[in-house]
């Protein structure tokens, strides 16, 4: 009877605590602290709500792990100095510093570079204007699209740094560019907003090779955590992640699998 009641107990406790039977846990999940290095929206709106395609995603990613995402905006240039102090459990990030030690996951988005162009009544898209007499702005530390620019008709000494897209968009709507090459959702986002209100029209007529975006953990077992995590919710639904920019007016497919970024060409989506 004592045994009886034992298991009885025991099987109570369980339910409660959320195992073995899918019920959700009493006590809240473990915490993660990443990094974020984007700080500009679409990417990122609202740190404290989680609210932007950033943490929106890493979000996702990290709750199909079983944690919970703690968010912190740190500028590339501190990244080494906050992972190093272990400050964090994983950075954001593109490139790894050299003096950074660790553990990258496969890519969660990727970074699009386009070249946007003003609109005329003597352009169209199937005739658009000469590029090499335009006045083309680009965003600085670009010189990777060097080879890339050069198919293009472009030499990159000769286009015009911007150290910021808001002022790249303001000098294409001021006129004082005819187009401007830097991160697709960043410039749409800013453009769909500022073009509501009337003004010239650009559009991307040219997307550069994609670059990846991905987390770079302390701890090993947790990038092969992570990339767990992303393969299983791909298997289940290939464009759940994709769903997350189009809830922010991308219309570009800027998350995984990579095969399908193959498909953007002109502007129109996928």
């Amino acid at each position: 009877m004592k045994l009886i009641l034992q298991s009885l107990a025991l099987v109570i406790l369980l339910q409660f605590s959320g195992a073995p039977f899918g019920i959700a846990p009493v006590l809240a999940a473990e915490e993660l602290h990443i990094g974020l290095s984007s700080r500009s929206a679409p990417y990122v709106l609202d740190m404290t709500v989680q609210q932007g395609i950033e943490p929106e995603l890493l979000s996702l990613i990290v709750g199909r792990m079983g944690y919970q995402a703690v968010f912190y905006s740190v500028p590339y240039q501190r990244h080494a100095l906050v992972m190093n102090a272990k400050k964090l459990d994983a950075i954001s990030l593109w490139t790894v510093p050299e003096e950074l030690k660790c553990h990258l996951t496969k890519p969660y988005r990727y970074w699009r570079n386009a070249l946007f162009m003003r609109e005329s009544a003597t352009t169209s898209p199937e005739q658009p204007a000469p590029l090499d007499a335009a006045r083309i702005g680009i965003f600085e530390g670009s010189e990777r699209l060097t080879d890339e620019l050069a198919t293009l008709g472009l030499v990159h000494s000769k286009l015009r740094p911007n150290s910021s897209v808001e002022s790249a968009v303001r000098m294409l709507q001021y006129g004082r560019l005819d187009g401007h090459i830097g991160d697709y959702p960043t410039i749409f986002y800013i453009l769909r907003q500022r073009q509501a209100s009337g003004g010239p029209t650009f559009r991307p007529i040219h997307f550069f090779k994609p670059l990846p975006q991905q987390l770079c953990f302390l701890k090993p077992e947790l990038s092969q955590a992570f990339d767990r995590a992303l393969a299983q919710i791909l298997a289940d639904e290939e464009d759940t992640l994709a769903t997350i920019p189009r809830r922010h007016g991308i219309p570009e497919r800027i998350t995984p699998p990579f095969e399908r970024l193959n498909n953007v060409s002109n502007g129109q989506g996928d």
